[in-house]
């Protein structure tokens, strides 16, 4: 049996028939590329509107959009699902939309709450500044029991519906985070190609001369953390939907590394490199875990997918400091790179 990487729902234990690559082929459509969509759907914000401001950092509000008013606390299900069958009848099925757009503004206004103090500060100072709220928000959860339900409180979640459409089985989330995800990615181009994207890029090229010319750089500071909090509470509510369950221990330091990566490999702000940055991020462990396998008798290592979970930050870490000097604009400068090469191919200039 293979265990999935950490980063990954269910990724703490095995799972039962991946004995093979042709076994493991088969779970790519749901498992892989949902939790590739799962970041894809939040890293666009972040991409677009984090790098048009020249900001790198992240904070957990995918955190506090799992924790809105509408998912109750730890309590026994009625319903009951097995490893492969779908949800038996619950008596109480949780509204999606409204589930979704709720966890979206909870964040949005902690995202608001954040940016205040942060925006007399800009570039990796505003990453600091950012990241340092994933600890703050880690203690208040674990320590305020009427935000979170006190040290390591869980989060069990209902079976979801959106009117008459079920959401039971895996593949059929697979599909609901897809079409979130490309709602949500169309709407971060037309953003990008808005009055307001277009005060985003101003105010990341020359936030002075963007003032000059009647730009409100505070307030557009302001929405852009607003806005990015937006994907990324929707980016958590649609975590826990997925899972069932959830708590704060799937939104440590390490989630924020992810996310870093997935952005700064992919090029900051670009959303085509972000999507690219989140499929690479999602997909590397797996990479790494067939390649440590078959040297295994080379390494002195007995828990691969262990190694593996501790080797995947080092990698990551390596990556952000190489594309940082190597290639800024990350995975989507490379992609054009090709582009442009096979596009006057085979009469060069």
């Amino acid at each position: 049996m293979r265990r999935l990487p950490d980063h990954l729902p269910g990724g703490h234990g095995p799972v039962c028939g991946a004995s093979g690559p042709h076994q493991r082929g088969r779970l790519l459509p749901a498992v892989h590329a949902g939790g590739a969509l799962r970041g894809g759907h939040q890293a666009p914000a972040v991409a677009q509107l984090r790098g048009h401001l020249a900001g790198g950092g992240h904070r957990p509000e995918p955190a506090y959009g799992l924790h809105r008013p509408d998912i109750h606390r730890p309590r026994r299900l009625h319903g009951h699902r097995g490893l492969h069958g779908r949800h038996h009848d619950h008596p109480r099925r949780r509204a999606l939309l409204g589930g979704l757009i709720a966890g979206g503004v909870f964040a949005a206004v902690y995202g608001l709450i954040v940016g205040l103090p942060s925006l007399r500060v800009k570039g990796f100072y505003l990453a600091i500044a950012t990241l340092a709220a994933q600890f703050i928000t880690e203690w208040v959860i674990n320590h305020v029991k009427w935000i979170g339900g006190g040290f390591q409180a869980s989060i069990i979640i209902p079976p979801i519906s959106l009117g008459p459409v079920r959401f039971d089985t895996e593949i059929e989330k697979y599909y609901l985070i897809l079409a979130v995800a490309v709602l949500a990615i169309a709407v971060g181009l037309n953003i990008a190609r808005s009055r307001l994207g277009r005060a985003f890029v101003a105010i990341r090229d020359r936030d002075v001369a963007a003032e000059i010319i009647g730009v409100d750089v505070f307030r557009y500071k302001l929405m852009a953390f607003m806005i990015s909090s937006f994907y990324a509470g929707v980016a958590g509510a649609l975590y826990v939907y997925y899972v069932g369950t959830a708590n704060i221990e799937s939104f440590q330091i390490a989630r924020s590394i992810e996310l870093l990566a997935m952005v700064i490999i992919g090029g900051l702000g670009s959303i085509l490199g972000s999507i690219f940055g989140t499929f690479f991020v999602v997909l590397l462990p797996f990479v790494l875990e067939d390649v440590l396998e078959y040297f295994r008798g080379l390494l002195p290592v007995t828990d691969i997918h262990t190694f593996v979970s501790q080797l995947k930050l080092m990698v990551f870490g390596g990556l952000i400091i190489l594309f940082l000097m190597l290639e800024p604009e990350g995975l989507n400068r490379l992609w054009r790179n090709v582009k442009d090469y096979f596009r006057v191919w085979p009469f060069s200039y």
